[in-house]
């Protein structure tokens, strides 16, 4: 009798020690699917070595680039958000700066959101830090930058208008008097919807470089990226765009200053909410420094590019 006493309380015991590590399991589980988040954006882009070229040998579409993005993010609590991202870079040619055949660069993320909140004008406020983090072997010269941003949206009826402001400290390996060190970027940014279909989002990327020591004729530099993309969505599969962009080089030298337009015409497919498609045909449209009157050089030799992008 005892024997069996023994056994019935053994079988107890264990079935509740089997059921406590099933619930610890799934607790554990449905915490990770509560706060944690991943995405994977991925890039095919097939590429001219020099579209301004005559020579038929560079001026074709003949390297193949391959670029991706995973990216994992952790939000602890509702207004937290921690993100970590990785890009790998790699090409079929011989490799340089900007293709390295291995990990590019990361980026660290913090970013505390909902700081101010004001749902009667539909203003909000986040800020945060960030690193970014270079393939050292690879950029020798900037090895990665600490930043602090701040963004600000606002709804405008069915329109939405931003603006990020980060500064950027760089931390470059080699530096000398010259090396860009301080740099303060500025993007406003607003969307018009003009009906459920048919968008114009607008955006302008504006860097100001200070340089590491005042002692140098290099006392700044500008860059300046203007887009407008009027994107109309035919229906909750298929999307279409246009891109117009509009870059502008200064370093407040005797160098004389870069102006030029890039064009995008693109197509979109969304297969489900994690799952979108992209391919595109992008090229210089005007430069005003290559000799031509109106359009640039290679202005009918644009690039392809094929993009994922998922998340889970």
């Amino acid at each position: 009798m005892y024997s069996k006493i023994l056994l019935i309380t053994a079988c107890i015991l264990t079935s509740g020690q089997t059921f406590a590590e099933e619930t610890t399991s799934k607790k554990a589980l449905n915490y990770i699917k509560e706060k944690f988040s991943a995405s994977f954006h991925g890039e095919l882009n097939f590429m001219r070595r020099d579209s301004e070229s005559d020579d038929s040998s560079v001026n074709k579409i003949q390297d193949l680039g391959v670029m991706y993005n995973p990216t994992i993010n952790y939000a602890p609590t509702e207004n937290w958000k921690l993100s970590a991202t990785a890009e790998f870079k790699y090409i079929d040619h011989e490799v340089d700066a900007d293709w390295s055949n291995s990990f590019y660069r990361a980026l660290f993320t913090l970013t505390r959101k909902n700081i101010l909140t004001e749902k009667e004008n539909r203003l909000y406020l986040d800020a945060g830090i960030a690193r970014r983090q270079y393939n050292t072997g690879d950029v020798p010269l900037n090895y990665g930058n600490n930043r602090v941003f701040v963004n600000l949206s606002k709804k405008i009826n069915k329109h939405e208008a931003g603006l990020n402001i980060t500064y950027l400290k760089n931390d470059p390996k080699n530096p000398t008097d010259s090396t860009w060190e301080d740099i303060i970027e500025l993007i406003p940014q607003f969307t018009y919807q003009f009906n459920e279909k048919l968008s114009l989002i607008s955006y302008d990327d504006i860097n100001y470089f200070l340089p590491r020591s005042s002692n140098t004729p290099k006392k700044s530099k500008l860059l300046h990226e203007l887009n407008g993309i009027l994107n109309y969505q035919w229906n909750d599969k298929f999307g279409s765009y246009y891109q117009l962009q509009y870059n502008h080089l200064e370093t407040f030298t005797n160098s004389p200053k870069t102006d030029y337009f890039v064009n995008v015409i693109g197509a979109s497919f969304t297969l489900n909410p994690k799952v979108a498609f992209t391919a595109e045909l992008s090229s210089n449209l005007f430069r005003h420094n290559d000799g031509k009157n109106l359009f640039a050089k290679d202005a009918a030799k644009p690039d392809i590019g094929l993009y994922v992008d998922l998340s889970i």
